[in-house]
């Protein structure tokens, strides 16, 4: 029928013996297929290749193909037009060389309006038209990727259509760096990554430093109000562990937040966490609020035990379970929040919210034991007015009581 795949299709391949490899001269003058029938063709040909993905992308769309390939089985040249006729269409332009295990690729390619949500069935993605520069070498023991550069001339997400971007990234072995640049007038943007892998300790290194002079919140559709735009600097060294943990510093300089005309001033915000003999300490900085934590398991791990006792202790108050979340018995921990000037956050976040200085939360926990405190001055909500509130929650076993 005319719906069935064709591929129209010229070359000569010679044969092979000992003093001639293969060669392959193809040329492509119209192929129409589909991704189902690709990966069915890969699967056939027995390359151990996992095709359940290239099946998943735009499904039954007919692709059309025009291009030649090139050269023996150890070095192949490809030239491919790629087109489809409602989600645009892309060109490669590749090398492969291959001797036994090792592999070296350079190619280069392009899109136009190449539709990303419907190939990927991702609603939240638009077209996408840019052009990248690619090499792949794994001789010598190492694994070298080079990007450079990926130019973006525009990219449709959450429905807001991005352009001027460029972003570089290599990849030497366990080492990655990428950088991004975005002149963008809704996101005015530089970042630098580094990230390092340690595959004896399962330990993973991330350098990041960003200038983000302007978002546009709103013209970039994640906030619903009108003329919201924020700016500021990140500088952050965290390693994280093989159990997940997050050791080391970041510090956010200059955040600003305006909504329309009204401007909000946060200023500085410094992280630092650390890990000494088997105790952690974590503490947050800044002119809004204060952040402290000591403990002998990390603040997730934390975070997650209170509240799964927590959540156990309500629970046996209202209703009997048939079990309760197993604890470590030897956790603990003590986190600390203190406000200071909340006013800048509250009035970006929640104009109609305010909460005093020097107002607290704290949790305690030993075990499946858990204390929880609150106090402050004044709180208000609208015209809700809540003034010296204090208050005390701690568990009796896994029965959950308050003061």
């Amino acid at each position: 029928t005319p719906t069935d795949p064709t591929l129209t299709l010229q070359g000569r391949a010679q044969a092979i013996t000992n003093t001639n490899p293969a060669r392959i001269d193809l040329q492509i003058f119209d192929g129409i297929t589909r991704t189902a029938d690709i990966a069915s063709m890969l699967d056939q040909m027995g390359m151990g290749i996992n095709t359940r993905s290239i099946r998943k992308i735009a499904p039954g769309e007919p692709i059309s193909l025009k291009g030649s390939i090139n050269g023996r089985l150890s070095g192949l040249k490809a030239d491919l037009d790629v087109k489809t006729a409602s989600m645009g269409s892309a060109q490669v332009d590749a090398h492969l060389a291959k001797n036994g295990k090792h592999m070296q690729v350079e190619g280069s390619a392009t899109s136009q309006n190449l539709d990303l949500g419907r190939l990927l069935s991702q609603p939240s993605l638009g077209t996408l038209t840019a052009d990248a520069t690619l090499a792949f070498d794994n001789t010598g023991g190492k694994t070298r990727i080079n990007l450079t550069p990926a130019r973006i001339d525009h990219f449709t997400f959450r429905g807001y259509d991005y352009h001027g971007i460029v972003a570089e990234a290599k990849m030497v072995g366990d080492n990655i760096t990428a950088d991004i640049h975005s002149t963008d007038p809704n996101l005015q943007m530089n970042l630098h990554g580094d990230i390092d892998v340690n595959n004896r300790t399962k330990e993973r290194r991330y350098r990041i430093g960003m200038d983000l002079d302007t978002v546009d919140l709103s013209a970039l559709n994640f906030d619903k109000r009108e003329g919201v735009t924020a700016s500021m600097s990140l500088d952050a060294d965290i390693t994280q562990t093989a159990r997940g943990d997050l050791l080391g510093e970041a510090t956010i300089r200059s955040l600003r937040g305006q909504v329309q005309d009204k401007t909000f001033d946060v200023g500085d915000i410094f992280l630092n966490s650390t890990l000494d003999q088997d105790r952690y300490e974590l503490t947050l900085n800044s002119s809004v609020a204060k952040v402290d934590y000591d403990g002998n398991v990390f603040l997730t791990h934390f975070i997650r035990q209170a509240v799964q006792v927590v959540s156990d202790g309500h629970l046996n108050s209202i209703i009997k379970q048939k079990g309760q979340h197993e604890y470590d018995p030897e956790a603990f921990g003590s986190l600390m929040l203190r406000t200071l000037d909340l006013q800048p956050v509250c009035s970006f976040f929640a104009p109609k919210l305010y909460i005093s200085r020097e107002s607290s939360v704290g949790v305690s926990m030993l075990g499946n034991s858990v204390e929880g405190r609150i106090a402050t001055e004044l709180v208000a909500a609208g015209s809700l007015f809540v003034h010296n509130l204090q208050g005390r929650v701690y568990n009796d076993g896994l029965l959950l009581r308050g003061m």
